[in-house]
Parts: C-alpha cells; sequence; structure tokens
C-alpha cells in the first residue's frame, strides 16, 4: 500500500488519518502480515512528522479537533455499560436479527404510529 500522510495540518483537521494509514497495511496481505507492505509517498514524509501529531507547532497545546475527540471519547467512556447478557444469549440474539425480516407494509405502519404519537 502506498500512503501520503499529508501536512501536519491536514491530520490536525482530521485527527486519526496516519493511524488508519497505517493500520490499513495490518489488514491487507491475506491476512498474513508478513505478506503486507507500506510505502510512504509524499513530500510530508519525515520523521517530525509522525512525532507529537496532536500537538500544535506554534502555542503548544491539543489541536482543536484533537480536544474535541478526546471530549467525544471521553463522554462515550462515561456513558457505557456492560450489558451483563451472557455469550450465548448475544449469539441468539445476533441468530435472531439476521433472520427477522418486516413486511414493507408493517413497517409503513410501524412508522407512521410512531410519527403520529
Amino acid at each position: 500500500m502506498v500512503f501520503d500522510p499529508g501536512t501536519r495540518g491536514f491530520e490536525a483537521g482530521s485527527p486519526g488519518t496516519a493511524y488508519v494509514g497505517f493500520s490499513r497495511v495490518t489488514t491487507m496481505g491475506e491476512g498474513d502480515i508478513a505478506k503486507s507492505a507500506l510505502y510512504l509517498s509524499g513530500k510530508n514524509v519525515a520523521s517530525n512528522r509522525f512525532v507529537k501529531m496532536t500537538m500544535r507547532q506554534k502555542g503548544g497545546g491539543k489541536h482543536e479537533k484533537v480536544q474535541k475527540r478526546d471530549k467525544w471519547i471521553n463522554l462515550l467512556n462515561r456513558k457505557s455499560h456492560l450489558s451483563g447478557v451472557g455469550d450465548e444469549d448475544r449469539e441468539a440474539l445476533f441468530r435472531w436479527a439476521s433472520c427477522y425480516r418486516v413486511h414493507t407494509n408493517k413497517y409503513k405502519k410501524l412508522l407512521e404510529k410512531r410519527t403520529n404519537i
């Protein structure tokens, strides 16, 4: 895979882009990471491009979108909880969900009831 990481400013506006580029190569190569390869391309490929990517070069501190991402992750972590559903029940639920179908007319009626409340 050939990957151009773009500028630090691009990463600041789209936090995680470099991570996705680097991690994508691990899913290539027919499931064998030894059969994968990553080639970095572009004028922004340098070791300092990948150091402290979340931090502003001037003035210090985290980039605004990185701060927003961190807040979102913290919120998700605070709101998450374990369901208490066991493996057997979870598998049964997935089997049911993969087979369950709602007829179009029934679906439309359910939606109408929902919107008329």
